[in-house]
């Protein structure tokens, strides 16, 4: 299977019929995924909020050790 740059994908679903959007919509859409995932916890740091469940540590003591993850 062929992968497609972001640019080629845009292209492709720009050209199917009844899509919404335009090819920078895809684009931007994208991006906007990518964004998303930065967002998301480790592993390593969904571990350690398991070990801290299992402890007498509060909601405000896990907001403060994994906030801007």
């Amino acid at each position: 299977m062929k992968k497609e740059t972001l640019e080629e994908a845009a292209l492709i679903y720009a050209s199917k019929p009844r899509r919404f959007g335009t090819r920078m919509t895809f684009i931007d859409g994208a991006k906007w995924q990518q964004e998303q995932d930065k967002n998301l916890y480790s592993l390593d740091n969904l571990k350690e909020a398991f070990a801290m469940g299992r402890t007498n540590a509060t909601i405000k003591d896990f907001n403060t050790k994994f906030k801007n993850k």
